[in-house]
């Protein structure tokens, strides 16, 4: 475990959620499959409040950065109007990986894991990390935080206090996750909006009612709060980790699980309705989906499936903690083919868990 006294998490997922995608963003190419959205996510967590920021990837266990590299680029890339800095820092000296210690029954924690300045990065060394220090947000970025003791030996090599970005967190660290936010609603000073933005205007400016605000808003909350983390940035659910009354828009009220702001331009003006994304426990062991209610359920499709029926049938069984999902089975699931192509496995799996994600039954 590491100290969070100076090391601080500001994006990251539970492990679980995103495994897959750990592993694969070590492939070549693999950093073209992090989504938009969580792209969106990562280049929100950056740069609070104007500040600038310096993105330094974390060495593999070869010593070298290269997929954390390649995220640090996608980062800056999505954000380009945003001042990112990337600079290739550090080099370590190789060691085996977690995987392969776990593999070959070997304590990770007694590898010891040394940093040192990449004499080739066009001289970057400590005492220039310290003068940027000063006026930019350092930010570590790796796929995985584990112990932290990865995190923590290239916080030390650069000698000053940093931030840390991950697509993943296993939760051994003891860094907190960070909380992630959502706009739902936004109604601005122009166009379609514009008549809508001045009933609220009048309802606050006139009458002081900011929770009348909020539920004349609230009508088209169409139930961002149910899509999963990774796919809310879209059709205007866009999610951060920067909370909004820390991005410097004026905060108005707070209430039913809202955030009312204002967001004041030279150009427009605009009021947005902001919730929290839930953040969920990973799954148990087993567990391969969850329903709406957030129980943990493990689906399969039955073998009678495809072509000759036109469809799937999903067998969805509940979790047990004593016995797991042996024996338990809850339901039954028929996907038609027409919504989804049977042949492509990933987009079934995927289809099936957001079909399950609308059940609210248990």
């Amino acid at each position: 475990m590491v100290s969070t006294d100076k090391l601080g998490l500001i994006y990251s997922n539970p492990y679980d959620e995103v495994r897959d995608l750990c592993h694969t963003v070590k492939t070549p190419g693999g950093f073209l499959d992090i989504p938009r959205s969580m792209l969106y996510q990562m280049m929100s967590a950056v740069g609070e409040k104007g500040r600038r920021t310096v993105l330094v990837p974390i060495p593999g266990h070869d010593g070298t950065p290269d997929y954390t590299l390649d995220i640090c680029i996608s980062i800056r890339n999505y954000a380009r109007w945003k001042d990112i800095r990337i600079i290739d820092a550090l080099r370590g000296q190789p060691r085996e990986s977690l995987c392969e210690c776990k593999q070959n029954g070997k304590d990770p924690n007694a590898i010891d894991i040394v940093f040192r300045f990449n004499n080739s990065s066009d001289g970057i060394d400590a005492e220039q990390v310290a003068t940027l220090s000063k006026s930019y947000d350092i930010v570590l970025v790796d796929n995985v935080i584990d112990s932290g003791r990865t995190a923590a030996a290239a916080e030390k090599a650069l000698g000053v206090p940093c931030k840390l970005i991950t697509l993943g967190s296993t939760g051994q660290s003891g860094l907190p996750m960070p909380k992630l936010y959502y706009t739902v609603v936004r109604l601005e000073n122009q166009g379609i909006d514009q008549e809508d933005y001045k009933a609220v205007k009048a309802l606050i400016d006139r009458d002081g009612n900011y929770e009348q605000a909020i539920h004349y808003m609230s009508n088209w909350d169409y139930g961002g709060e149910n899509l999963d983390v990774a796919e809310c940035a879209y059709e205007g659910f866009r999610a951060t980790p920067t909370d909004p009354r820390e991005r410097g828009d004026k905060k108005l009220h707070e209430a039913d699980g809202y955030i009312l702001c204002r967001s004041e331009s030279s150009v427009y003006d605009a009021f947005y309705l902001v919730r929290e994304v839930p953040r969920q426990d990973p799954l148990p062991e087993g567990a391969n989906a969850r329903t709406g209610k957030g129980t943990p359920v493990y689906f399969r499709t039955t073998p009678d499936c495809g072509e000759n029926t036109g469809g799937h049938y999903v067998e969805i069984y509940t979790y047990n903690p004593d016995y797991g999902f042996e024996g338990n089975k809850k339901d039954d699931l028929y996907v038609h083919s027409k919504d989804c192509d049977y042949k492509d496995e990933k987009a079934l799996e995927n289809y099936i868990r957001k079909e399950i994600s609308k059940i609210t039954d248990y």
